[in-house]
């Protein structure tokens, strides 16, 4: 199973107990925290990967790191992740807590690409539809592909609606391909 898959089921566990105590905000300042710091310091990744030392001491060291402003939720998922050798979960925990908290929130996260950049009205009417659409708030990221013609392509975490002029030439290159293989095989045939 990939470390971001596990990392996600440990965040969500997490954010449960947060939401319980009310400490979710905290929570994820706490992991933004780790998560910059794990990513900055190589040598707090090698000894928190360094089975020669003890766990105890890798759950100081990162009780430290966290510093005593943290809730005591997070220092209870220090714990845990020591004790199950998955501190490499932070590398993902704080972009993960974030989306987890949005989604609680009925928040999304939606990232349009275009061949050109969209006018402010253009993202806009983007939003509204969605928003409409999936009943729920939608913080909108826009990028720029020049290789897509024209059209838009909206992704919404594992949904993807593409309504690309290149994705439409792909479909009908695929047909083509398609219709000549059918009439091959029936002079075949």
């Amino acid at each position: 199973m990939a470390i971001e898959s596990v990392a996600r089921r440990y965040v969500r566990a997490l954010l449960a107990v947060a939401t319980e105590r009310g400490e979710e905000d905290a929570a994820l300042e706490a992991l933004r925290g780790l998560q910059q710091l794990w990513g900055s310091l190589p040598e707090l990744r090698h000894a928190m990967g360094n089975p020669q030392i003890p766990s105890d001491r890798r759950l100081a060291v990162l009780l430290r790191v966290v510093g005593s402003a943290a809730p005591e939720c997070v220092c209870q998922f220090m714990r845990v992740l020591v004790r199950h050798s998955r501190v490499d979960v932070l590398r993902y925990a704080g972009d993960l807590m974030a989306q987890a908290l949005d989604e609680a929130r009925g928040v999304r996260h939606a990232t349009v690409t275009s061949a050109m950049a969209l006018t402010d009205a253009q993202r806009q009417a983007v939003a509204e539809a969605l928003r409409e659409a999936l009943q729920c708030e939608i913080i909108l990221e826009t990028r720029v592909e020049p290789a897509m013609i024209g059209g838009v392509a909206v992704r919404i975490g594992d949904l993807v609606v593409d309504g690309s002029i290149r994705q439409r030439l792909e479909s009908i290159r695929r047909h083509l391909e398609r219709e000549r293989e059918l009439r091959a095989q029936a002079v075949e045939g």
